[in-house]
């Protein structure tokens, strides 16, 4: 009987540890997955300040065309 009680004991320690190694499996994972998604953000927006300076130089080179025009005529 003390046989089975140790048995069940050392499953139950067993089943704990393997459940921490999941969750510490799943923690890591889900880190690697967060950094990633970071990394893309930080690109994304490092490529939305490119976009929004090339705007303002090309909203700038129209208003200075049309200004040209207007002091042409």
């Amino acid at each position: 009987m003390k046989e089975i009680v140790l048995n069940n004991t050392f499953a139950i320690e067993g089943i704990d540890y393997v459940k921490q190694d999941r969750f510490e499996l799943v923690l890591a994972e889900n880190e690697r997955i967060l950094n990633r998604v970071n990394e893309r953000l930080e690109i994304i927006d490092l490529r939305q300040e490119k976009i929004e300076v090339l705007y303002k130089e090309l909203e700038g080179l129209i208003i200075f065309s049309e200004w040209k025009e207007k002091g042409m005529k």
